[in-house]
């Protein structure tokens, strides 16, 4: 978790820096598209990331998959902060992963003794889009987790 957040954050980090432009491009470019030889899709503007918008969409449903069914509550904080990171880039953008995740979450998990009511699920994408700063990330993530276990 400290790698990617750490990753997303040079991104957007020291802006007075001579290198700020090209770190930030660099990460804009890895947040949405994987990195790889094997996706070939093509250079995006003569760089050799391949163009394909599905590693944001999958980096935020695995983490937030992850972290409300199979991750200890400890590390919440680390989840919450890669998300508010992916978050930071463009809210609009990461709002609309984050509400296909909550709509791809099942509903009847083997722990949930009842199933997730939709008010559960929009509680959630509220709390999360709406944070102002990484723990207020790791708090909605911590208490959809409770619904999980």
């Amino acid at each position: 978790m400290k790698y990617l957040f750490d990753l997303l954050h040079c991104g957007r980090s020291h802006e007075e820096r001579a290198d700020f432009s090209a770190r930030r491009d660099a990460v804009a470019a890895i947040v949405s598209s994987p990195v790889g030889p094997s996706h070939g899709n093509g250079p995006v503007n003569g760089s050799v990331l391949p163009v394909n918008p599905e590693f944001g969409p999958r980096l935020v449903y695995a983490l937030t998959h992850a972290a409300v069914t199979a991750l200890p509550s400890y590390t919440l904080h680390d989840v919450g902060d890669v998300l508010f990171e992916l978050m930071s880039y463009d809210r609009a953008v990461f709002c609309g992963w984050l509400k296909d995740v909550a709509l791809a979450l099942p509903e009847h998990a083997p722990a949930l003794a009842v199933p997730l009511k939709k008010t559960q699920l929009t509680a959630f994408y509220d709390e999360v889009t709406k944070a102002e700063n990484p723990r207020g990330v790791a708090d909605a993530l911590r208490s959809f987790a409770r619904l999980w276990r």
